[in-house]
């Protein structure tokens, strides 16, 4: 499958926002930007250990990562890649700098508008010694250690079994929701309430002293303050940076989280749709690549596929994969995208019998797999029941099964779906997760 986020692969609007975040970032931190692509199959380790995932944690577990063999898996995130591309700074001696990993990823996931089984990611992890003192708005960045000056945004491509490098970045186009105006876009005005003020916007928290005047908002529970480039001050910095390059004018909002990779984490939202997270860059992360322990960094992941449909205003993920030419084309730049039809969708209510435990994760790839190059039709598939054999007649079902009653969602993107044609679909699904032969 084609990795959008890859130039090898050819032109896509989703390296486009790469680039825009990728540029932003590197005008604002110290230090060389590092692209490190790496492999589509990595070591297990590199997915969940190096990255502070406990050994029962429930990421690891089959119906949620796709194992290839004995420690390898298709990448899961593209956290995935951060061990390597910091082995491979550490080698180069580099203690100031920021790793960029971009890149298509493989989970077994629900199916919706916006679910994939093979979305795509940009980390960025910023690292360098922590400096202590804030700079003020407008300032110039502080070099951080020495021979570490600004190189005029060089980007270098890092190998650590298997690589690739960059592309000029790409210019900027502002973007709306489809609907002529980007919903809860700020103006001027509404961009100069900083957090750490002490006012309140719909029931959150603003956040952050000094520096920038930022657009976003803190749910309760967050923490916030600090003063270096390094810690959570730099951290919402890095978020504004990041998230209004791709999204200009977006009004962003976090909320906290944990993720085993940082401290201090944060999921970060635009108009109601998870877009990221981030935090402040785990110790055991850094060091266990072999960095200094004087280093420190911040960490940000960004899902791309949604902030293409946002900065485009696309409500459906599928759209990002259209081979339409009418479609197509406009997936080749960031303006506002231009609907070309609106199909109607087509229903199926499905009862199978599935061994007790099954979840949307589960059926929905179930789904992919038996619809194979038919998947792209499947707008969504919803658990509407689950009943237990106990609340069936008596040898209604086998011991350790349940009754699943779904609901498939299909909708061509492009063309009208044809009854036959949907009721075919759902006969091969229905006998698939039967177990039977069609």
């Amino acid at each position: 499958m084609r990795d959008l986020s890859d130039p090898a692969c050819g032109p896509h609007a989703i390296q486009l926002i790469i680039d825009d975040i990728l540029q932003a970032v590197d005008e604002r931190w110290p230090g060389r930007l590092v692209v490190h692509r790496g492999q589509h199959v990595v070591d297990v380790a590199d997915n969940y250990d190096r990255l502070g995932y406990e050994a029962e944690a429930k990421a690891r577990d089959a119906r949620y990562s796709r194992y290839v063999g004995a420690g390898r898996m298709w990448r899961s995130q593209t956290s995935a890649l951060v061990p390597g591309g910091l082995r491979g700074m550490a080698r180069a001696g580099m203690d100031t700098g920021i790793l960029a990993c971009p890149g298509m990823v493989y989970r077994r996931d629900v199916i919706d508008r916006l679910h994939t089984g093979t979305p795509h990611q940009l980390d960025i992890w910023p690292i360098g010694r922590h400096v202590g003192e804030r700079r003020k708005s407008g300032e110039p960045v502080p070099a951080v250690g020495p021979g570490d000056e600004r190189d005029g945004g060089r980007r270098d491509a890092l190998e650590d079994g298997g690589g690739g490098g960059g592309r000029a970045l790409g210019r900027k186009d502002s973007g709306d929701d489809g609907n002529g105006d980007r919903a809860d876009r700020l103006g001027d005005g509404d961009r100069a309430n900083r957090p750490g003020n002490g006012s309140r916007s719909n029931g959150l928290r603003d956040g952050r002293d000094g520096g920038l005047a930022l657009g976003g908002e803190v749910a309760d529970g967050c923490e916030v303050g600090g003063e270096g480039l390094y810690d959570v001050a730099g951290l919402w910095e890095l978020i504004d940076v990041a998230v209004t390059a791709a999204l200009p004018g977006c009004r962003w909002r976090v909320r906290a989280a944990r993720h085993p990779y940082t401290t201090d984490g944060l999921e970060i939202e635009v108009d109601g749709v998870e877009v990221g997270e981030a935090g402040i860059a785990g110790q055991h992360v850094l060091g266990g690549a072999g960095l200094p322990a004087y280093v420190r960094g911040l960490a940000l992941g960004l899902g791309l596929d949604r902030l293409v449909m946002l900065r485009k205003g696309m409500g459906d993920i599928r759209l990002l994969r259209s081979v339409d030419p009418r479609v197509a084309v406009q997936l080749t730049d960031l303006t506002p995208y231009r609907p070309v039809s609106a199909q109607p969708a087509a229903r199926r209510d499905l009862s199978v019998d599935t061994p007790v435990g099954v979840t949307a994760e589960d059926v929905g790839d179930r789904v992919r797999e038996l619809l194979g190059v038919d998947a792209c039709l499947v707008e969504e598939v919803r658990l509407l029941a689950v009943t237990p054999a106990e609340e069936l007649p008596e040898g209604r079902l086998r011991e350790g099964q349940v009754n699943v009653l779904l609901r498939m969602v299909l909708r061509d993107p492009d063309a009208s779906l044809p009854r036959q044609r949907v009721n075919a679909l759902r006969d091969r699904v229905l006998a698939g997760l039967a177990g039977r032969s069609h």
